[in-house]
Formats: C-alpha cells, sequence, structure tokens
C-alpha cells in the first residue's frame, strides 16, 4: 500500500494551524516574548538619559522622574515575562492537541489500511487519470499482479483488450466527477497469466479538501465462479426437466415394445436358417432389443434406485458380466487379461447395480476398439481405496472428449443415448466413490477407466 494513497485532510486541524500561526509566526518562538520586551525597555531608558543630558537642562530632571521611568520599565517587563508565560503555555497545550491529533490521524489511517490490506475483496484506488495508486493484497492474489508492477499502470491494462482497450473507466469518469457512484458494472479482466475473469465493478469518487476530483476508489467482486455454479445449476435444471420428459417417453415405449417383441417371435417360429423372415425378424429382434436398452437407461438415469450395498466380491461381478460380454457373437475377437488382485477382500456395494457399471464400461470399450483388441482389468488396494481399472487397446479419445462423457446425453456415436457413462457417474458417486477417464499412464494406446472405491473396514 503506497503511504500516501489515501490522504486526510481535517479542516477543524487546518483551522487550528492557522490560529497558532497567528500567534507564532514563522521564525518567531516563546523566547522572543522574553527577551525582546526587556531590550526594548533598556533602549527607550538610555535613550530618554542621553536626550535629556544632550538637549535638557539637568536642573529640570528630578529623580522622580528617573524612578518613573525606572517603573515603567519594570512593570514592563513583569508584564512581558507574564504574557510570555501565558504564550507558552498556550503554545505547549496547542502542540500537544496538535501531536494528539496527529496519532489519532495516523492510528485511523494505519486502521483503514490494514482493512483494505486484509479485506477479502480487490480494493484499489485510482487517480483521475485512471492510474492504479494503490493495490491491495487480495488484487495481488486475484489478478496475479503484484503491488509494485501495478503502481502507476493505467486500469485499462485489466480490461480484456489490455492496455488498448478503449476503456470504461473514461465513460465512468464523468459520473464520478459529478459526486455520482457506479455500482456493480459487470465487465471482463484478464489476469498476469492470460486467462479471464468475470467481475462486478463499484466506483465511489474521492475529493480533496478543497472538494476538487482527484480520482476514485474501486471494489472488485470476482463473479466468475458464482456464474459458472449458476450456469451449472441452470444446467441441471434443465437436465432434471429433460430426464422426467424422457421417463414418461421411455415408461410408454416399453409396453409397445414388448408387444412388437412378442410380435417378431411369432414372425420367425418355424422359419429356418437363412431364410428371408428369419433374418428380418432377428434384425427387428436386436432393433426392439436395442429400443428397450435405451428405454432402460432413460428411466434409469430420471428415476435412479437408491443403492443397497452388501458384502460382494469385485471380483465375481466382474467375471458375471464378462460372461455376458464373452456370450454375443460379436465379441469373440476380444481377448480379457486379468490381472486381479486376489487378496482383495468383500466390498460393500450393491451387486447389481455394480454390474451394469462394469457391463456399460466394457460395452464402451468393446465398441472403441471395434470389437477386435484387448481389454486389460487391473484390481487393487491403494491407500485405503479398492481401484478398479478397465483399459482397452482402441485408438483413444481426444482430451476435449474425455473431459466430457460423463456428461448426460453426450455421445460420439451415431447410435446411443449417451446415457451409459453419466448412469455410470451417477451410481459411482452414490457409493462415494469415483471414477476418472484418462489415457493410459504408460503413454500407451487406447483409454483408461479407473474406478476408486473406498475399501471396506
Amino acid at each position: 500500500m503506497a503511504p500516501d494513497a489515501f490522504p486526510v485532510t481535517d479542516r477543524k486541524q487546518s483551522g487550528n494551524l492557522k490560529a497558532g500561526g497567528f500567534l507564532f509566526p514563522r521564525g518567531v518562538t516563546v523566547w522572543h516574548f522574553i527577551l525582546i520586551p526587556p531590550v526594548v525597555m533598556g533602549g527607550v531608558i538610555l535613550l530618554f538619559r542621553w536626550i535629556s543630558r544632550s538637549f535638557l537642562d539637568p536642573a529640570t530632571i528630578s529623580d522622580s522622574g528617573l524612578y518613573a521611568v525606572a517603573r515603567i520599565a519594570t512593570i514592563s517587563l513583569v508584564m512581558s515575562l507574564v504574557i510570555a508565560w501565558l504564550a507558552f503555555r498556550h503554545r505547549r497545550e496547542y502542540e500537544a492537541q496538535i501531536a494528539a491529533r496527529n496519532e489519532d490521524l495516523l492510528a485511523t489511517r494505519d486502521f483503514l489500511s490494514n482493512v483494505i490490506e486484509t479485506s477479502g475483496e480487490v480494493i484499489i484506488t485510482l487517480g483521475d487519470d485512471g492510474r492504479i495508486t494503490s493495490w491491495n493484497r487480495t488484487a495481488e492474489q486475484i489478478y496475479g499482479w503484484t503491488q509494485d508492477e501495478m503502481l502507476g499502470e493505467s486500469c485499462d491494462r485489466l480490461f480484456a483488450g489490455g492496455p488498448d482497450h478503449p476503456g470504461l473507466f473514461r465513460e465512468w469518469t464523468g459520473e464520478l466527477q459529478a459526486g455520482g457512484m457506479v455500482r456493480h458494472e459487470e465487465t471482463t479482466h484478464h489476469r498476469k497469466d492470460g486467462s479471464m475473469i468475470i467481475v462486478h465493478v463499484t466506483l465511489s469518487p474521492l475529493f480533496d479538501g478543497a472538494d476538487r476530483y482527484v480520482g476514485a476508489t474501486a471494489l472488485i467482486h470476482d463473479v466468475t465462479k458464482l456464474q459458472e455454479l449458476q450456469s451449472r445449476l441452470v444446467d441441471q435444471e434443465r437436465m432434471a426437466a429433460l430426464g422426467q420428459m424422457a421417463a414418461a417417453v421411455a415408461h410408454e415405449i416399453k409396453n409397445p415394445l414388448a408387444g412388437i417383441r412378442g410380435g417378431c417371435e411369432i414372425l420367425i417360429k418355424g422359419s429356418g436358417e437363412g431364410e428371408s423372415r428369419t433374418e428380418l425378424g432377428e434384425e427387428m429382434l436386436y432393433q426392439v432389443d436395442r429400443l428397450n436398452r435405451s428405454a432402460h437407461d432413460l428411466l434409469a438415469f430420471a428415476r435412479p434406485k437408491p443403492i443397497q450395498p452388501v458384502p460382494a466380491q469385485i471380483h465375481l461381478i466382474l467375471d458375471r458380466v464378462l460372461k455376458m460380454i464373452a456370450g454375443d457373437p460379436k465379441n469373440k475377437r476380444i481377448l480379457v487379461d486379468r490381472r486381479y488382485d486376489h487378496e482383495l477382500g468383500h466390498q460393500l456395494v450393491d451387486p447389481e447395480q455394480m454390474e451394469q457399471v462394469f457391463f456399460n464400461i466394457l460395452l464402451n470399450a468393446c465398441q472403441a476398439m471395434n470389437r477386435n483388441g484387448t481389454i486389460t482389468i487391473t484390481t487393487g488396494n491403494v491407500d485405503s481405496h479398492v481401484l478398479v481399472s478397465v483399459r482397452d487397446s482402441g485408438p483413444g479419445i481426444p482430451e476435449d472428449v474425455l473431459s466430457r462423457i460423463f456428461q448426460p446425453f453426450f455421445t460420439t456415436r451415431a447410435k446411443g443415448t449417451g446415457l451409459g457413462l453419466a448412469i455410470v457417474h451417477k451410481i459411482i458417486q452414490d457409493h462415494g466413490g469415483t471414477i476418472q477417464a484418462t489415457a493410459p499412464a504408460d503413454g500407451g494406446a487406447g483409454t483408461e477407466i479407473v474406478i476408486r472405491l473406498r475399501a471396506e473396514e
């Protein structure tokens, strides 16, 4: 904080200073009141005696006259001493008052400076030309620039356009000069590292003792995270409404799908393999099953079931899911590398929902490899957590896509609802665990899904 960034003008003190200046002009001290009167009176007496001796008849000068002059000189000396004592006493009191007032002003300045420095908000002051005259600690933390880097710089440096920005401060100067305030103006600033933040700015004018406009105080509030939270809340509300609609649609189509499936089974009953009726019926059954799975996913996402945890072995759940995956002839070229930690005991999980988790992850891995490659499953116990890693040997997923694959309705495939991994994410969260999709740590091909669950105590 620049020590002169917050000047304090005290009008009462200014008046007292003027009064003191009247009693004690510049260069005049109390000792002048003590020394000057006797010297002047002594000089008057000597002048009187010289005149009387030089121009008057000594016979006309009586001793009583000399005594009168001496009395006047003595009285003048006493009066000068009294005046000097009174003046000295007044000056001591005056100096004590000034010292006390200066101490109060310094204490107030230090207190205000400490409040500003320790404030959780950005508080800076600007000169009338928009240059920064103070920069508190929170400003350093949020923007990244130090006080030494910013003092004397134009506030235009903070705006998104940098120093070449036309500068909103100049647009606000007229209102500030008129004594008005600029409240909660939203704008975009940039930090030292180049990242952008959204801020609300409140400006208050500063005036000197002569009521001249000298600058402004800026209170800046970073609302970037708040707006991100609000945006996520809007997204969640939108997803909730979409989920309710999807659940209603899924519920309505499940019964007709069951009827269509039954009709398809009757259609192909009695027909031989290779006949067109058989091929058509099997394709219809496949499409009906796909629609049925989509409807099931919609219902599971919109109306998730509460978990019912029981002690279960993760390896047994994985083996059951792998058996289902292997039962599909399309997956006959998939190899599975099991790297189980056989010391892993029972875990408190919902077996049915964990089966859905592993089924969706393994099915995605098969599709990512175009159903031809190796899936490596690794389990272990690390830092009081059970880890399950599923890695495929596919082409991998771009970084920008990896960060979105658990979002509802996000998919990169032409066929799919984009709900499978969103449901997986929700189930793992309900179990108190975490799930993450990354590129393999060893730099190899493919994608790795890592699940962390709390180990059973």
